[in-house]
């Protein structure tokens, strides 16, 4: 098998536009809404940001660690923007991305006032479908915390397959937890 293209040189991260949302790289103005976003106790429950959530852990997720990422190759993170407003209202990225494998690992997180409105499926469906394309990336992963019901749907209706759950696979909040592992795979119909 030879190395995609992609993986031999710099990840430029991409401009989506899909309907109502935008995908786009992560701005020093969007460190504001990262702040207040990450404020919201669904996500503090669901991911690993730090708590409590600091202006300085934005300004490196939406500054350094996005650079880092794009640089190392080893990720895409990038803002889901409401065009109305325009605003980052949420994050859907790709991360340990394994070139040797043709694997990666995405995930996503939505502000409160942009929940229920598509802005997740739509970004899940739109970043999958450039992974594949683009970065020639054949298997997609997103692991869920067990009991992260809305999570699991957002990422059935993008057509991610349930495979099964690693137990004690996370360390969070003091506790090892379970998580649901769904997949993509772009060899497959």
């Amino acid at each position: 098998m030879t190395t995609p293209r992609a993986a031999l040189s710099a990840i430029t991260p991409p401009h989506l536009a899909c309907g109502d949302w935008i995908l786009r790289a992560w701005m020093q103005g969007d460190a504001a809404s990262v702040l207040s976003a990450c404020q919201d106790s669904e996500i503090q429950q669901w991911t690993r940001v730090p708590c409590p959530y600091t202006m300085e852990h934005a300004l490196s997720f939406v500054g350094a660690h996005a650079t880092n990422e794009l640089a190392r190759r080893s990720g895409v993170p990038l803002a889901i923007v409401d065009n109305a407003v325009p605003e980052a209202v949420g994050s859907v990225s790709l991360s340990d991305i394994d070139w040797s494998n043709s694997a990666a690992v995405i995930g996503y997180w939505i502000a409160p006032a942009a929940r229920r409105r598509g802005a997740a499926t739509i970004a899940v469906t739109a970043l999958t479908r450039w992974a594949h394309d683009v970065l020639a990336i054949n298997r997609l992963e997103a692991p869920i915390l067990v009991g992260n019901v809305a999570s699991q749907a957002v990422i059935e209706r993008a057509g991610y397959s349930f495979e099964g759950i690693r137990r004690g696979a996370i360390p969070l909040r003091g506790e090892f937890r379970d998580l649901a592992i769904f997949a993509h795979v772009a060899s497959r119909p």
